[in-house]
């Protein structure tokens, strides 16, 4: 096989950059590395740089689903080392809301791409985002770290938790299901890779929660906080061709300084 020249690899990387989710019609992206949609303040007045707090980030589809953090106290900050930047979250408090579902029926269809890095702290349930109130039937996104504690679908009165992966390493992780499908049908990927669960609770019931609120970084209500890196999330509303999704995976993980 012919090697690729310098220009020749060069090509294939500005053709492989050139791709931006936006060409698959997100509901929501927010991307920390453009510093242009990150303010200190909710009014979006105070730009946020490289160590400030984060208290607004704009939603990079055109739809308009800003998201926020309730309170000055519970903002992430901005933290940037190699050219990546992500926000940084301490586990306790800090997240980010919108009281809106985006549009999202109670039984959707719903991909959510994350691009991550948990911290070591044993658990099964940090949750990375959540649709929904606090109540049973809600549908959310979680990770954990420690023997049996893989990242899961949790819906508050069920789960699907599938393999353990590695703390304080990056990773792309993929929440998918299809509309009005069972807890038992939800899919998870890393990276690019479809993964086999290890367990589920209530494999028959469906989502059932209306409310009105799109969280990250923990539970509507405030619990079960993520701690550590966000390099980017953006959000779907139907499950992508296969293809599809390996664009927006092999995005994200650029996001972390990756190819996959």
């Amino acid at each position: 096989m012919m090697a690729l020249s310098d220009a020749g690899v060069l090509l294939v990387r500005a053709t492989r950059d050139r791709f931006s989710p936006i060409s698959l019609g997100p509901l929501a992206e927010w991307d920390p590395s453009d510093l242009s949609t990150l303010y200190q303040d909710a009014a979006g007045t105070i730009p946020a740089g490289v160590d400030d707090p984060v208290r607004l980030m704009l939603d990079k589809s055109g739809n308009g689903y800003d998201i926020s953090a309730p309170s000055d106290t519970t903002r992430p900050f901005l933290r940037s080392s190699g050219g990546l930047f992500w926000l940084e979250t301490d586990g306790i408090d800090d997240r980010m809301e919108l009281s809106s579902r985006m549009g999202l029926a109670t039984d959707p269809a719903l991909t959510v791409c994350a691009a991550i890095e948990k911290s070591a702290a044993d658990g099964s349930d940090y949750r990375v985002f959540h649709l929904g109130s606090f109540g049973a039937g809600s549908i959310a996104g979680s990770v954990g770290i420690g023997a049996g504690n893989g990242n899961s679908w949790r819906f508050n009165n069920g789960n699907r938790v599938f393999p353990v992966t590695t703390a304080d390493a990056p990773e792309v992780i993929t929440w998918e299901r299809a509309a009005v499908s069972t807890y038992g049908e939800s899919k998870m990927f890393y990276d690019d890779v479809e993964q086999t669960a290890d367990s589920v609770v209530n494999p028959d019931f469906n989502p059932t929660d209306t409310g009105a609120a799109f969280t990250i970084f923990s539970q509507q209500s405030g619990n079960n906080n993520f701690r550590r890196k966000l390099h980017g999330m953006i959000v779907f509303d139907k499950v992508l061709a296969p293809a599809d999704l390996l664009k927006v995976q092999g995005y994200l993980a650029r996001k972390q300084g990756r190819s996959l």
